[in-house]
């Protein structure tokens, strides 16, 4: 009996480890996405941090390549009841009675999009955001075509819902090889100050929607440099100085 003890201990321990954690997290999703790596059309790319034309760096969980657009997939590893909103920085976890607050994940998908911009140029991008099968996911609204709010087990079904071909195989091979070539390969060198995780509300500028009204953002001329302003205006008075 002791010994089951010890056992049921050491893996206990073994499973709170961050490298268990981060396999366990990205592992369910690989299982899903391993089908497309057959299909020439696609190519799947896991755990990528990037370094962006700004000396900075983002970590991108999932990106799929294809010839009907770009997945960027943004797994997390949260129990319990989920909820949150589209504009909100902060969504919350519910869990045995209490409550936590992190970062919205959408937030952290405008980071990775605007990044690949900047690297491989605007393409049709898709947003997944994926949570464990068991979570609850509190209804929320979500006003872009473009994002998705969902559980593992549907990442494929909403990837191969696309059929439209927006993008050659040629851009994808190019594509592929820009990533590559940008990919951060010494983690143990990665300075945390420069990995973008968290971004502030310009990134909405970058992501072109308005963070108030969700209204398109159009970019213009201030008095000293470009800004973005909401193009609701005037039934929206947003704007975004940084451009």
């Amino acid at each position: 009996m002791i010994y089951l003890i010890i056992l049921f201990v050491m893996a206990a321990c073994v499973v709170q480890l961050p490298v268990f954690k981060e396999y366990a997290k990205g592992g369910r999703v690989r299982h899903f996405l391993k089908t497309l790596n057959s299909d020439e059309n696609y190519i799947v790319l896991h755990d990528l941090i990037l370094a962006t034309p700004n000396g900075k760096m983002t970590h991108i969980d999932h990106l799929v390549l294809s010839i009907y657009g770009v997945f960027v997939i943004e797994t997390n590893n949260y129990k319990g009841r989920i909820g949150g909103e589209e504009k909100k920085k902060y969504w919350t976890q519910s869990l045995f009675g209490r409550e936590k607050k992190f970062y919205s994940p959408i937030f952290q998908t405008y980071i990775h999009i605007h990044t690949l911009e900047q690297l491989i140029g605007c393409k049709p991008y898709v947003s997944i955001i994926t949570f464990r099968p068991r979570v609850t996911i509190d209804q929320i609204h979500v006003t872009q075509d473009w994002l998705y709010i969902t559980h593992d087990k549907q990442i494929l079904k909403i990837i191969k819902q696309y059929k439209e071909r927006l993008i050659s195989q040629d851009e994808l091979i190019r594509m592929e090889n820009v990533i590559l070539k940008n990919l951060v390969i010494d983690k143990n060198a990665i300075n945390k100050k420069n990995l973008v995780e968290h971004s502030e509300k310009s990134v909405f500028a970058k992501a072109r929607s308005c963070p108030k009204c969700g209204g398109k953002l159009v970019v213009g001329k201030g008095r000293y440099n470009a800004v973005s302003s909401c193009s609701n205006f005037p039934a929206c008075r947003f704007v975004d100085k940084s451009g």
